[in-house]
């Protein structure tokens, strides 16, 4: 059994999974003391013992930490373990942030409309000029998580093939290319509402009979609507459910 309450066997951790591999560690600057200190125990005696366990176990594995925090800078705030830093810091590779990486940010966008695109059964999407434009002229403080989700939410509420700039939830940050907003009347004919919510909703009750298991009386509870308004949603967009 295991360490801890309702532990019925003893599975293995991470550090056991990887032994002979490669770990990967994201955000490590936010990692707890407690936590710095026993990685660092693994990479100076490459052991380590389960939690509420007795034994050393002895891994072999390679590490590779990400974090976008300033360790020097937590180092002297002491929220991160000097010497942790120099076990880690043996290959530093320094990626820029997103908005200095050029063609990159169409790369990944192209890559990211293909991925969802396929994930939520939608045609093949293409950036028009004017929209690639626009995403190299954006900041992208939320760097790939940012573009990732700003692409994931074009796929879902957008059915048209072309992406154009006034599909994006982005504003340019290069004053040459800012010009002052159309009348809200000119863009009234812009907004497709009607095909925004049609998909909205279609997501929301997949999401529903998914959970459901297909059990249309299950996701009409988790929705809130009655059994027969769900059946009819589900034929009005062509889903499965029972």
């Amino acid at each position: 059994k295991g360490a801890f309450t309702d532990a019925q066997s003893t599975k293995k951790g991470l550090l056991e999974k990887a032994d002979n591999g490669t770990l990967f560690l994201d955000e490590i600057g936010e990692m707890s003391p407690s936590l710095q200190a026993k990685l660092l125990r693994v990479l100076e005696h490459k052991t380590f013992r389960r939690l509420g366990g007795t034994k050393d176990i002895t891994v072999d594995l390679r590490i590779i930490a990400a974090t976008n925090k300033d360790l020097h800078q937590a180092i002297t705030d002491k929220e991160f373990r000097e010497d942790l830093y120099y076990r880690l810091n043996v290959l530093r590779i320094e990626v820029p942030p997103l908005r200095n990486r050029g063609n990159d940010i169409l790369i990944l966008a192209h890559y990211f409309l293909a991925q969802f695109s396929k994930r939520y059964n939608k045609k093949p999407k293409q950036l028009s000029p004017a929209a690639s434009q626009e995403l190299l002229n954006y900041n992208w403080p939320g760097n790939i998580r940012e573009l990732k989700n700003l692409v994931e939410r074009i796929c879902i509420l957008h059915q048209s093939e072309l992406i154009d700039s006034f599909n994006l939830s982005v504003k340019s940050n290069n004053p040459a290319e800012k010009t002052a907003e159309p009348p809200a009347n000119q863009m009234l004919g812009k907004i497709p509402l009607d095909e925004i919510l049609f998909n909205m909703e279609a997501e929301l009750i997949k999401h529903a009979l998914k959970i459901a298991e297909d059990n249309a009386s299950q996701a009409a509870r988790i929705l809130k609507i009655p059994r027969e308004t769900l059946r009819y949603k589900i034929a009005k967009y062509g889903l499965s459910g029972g």
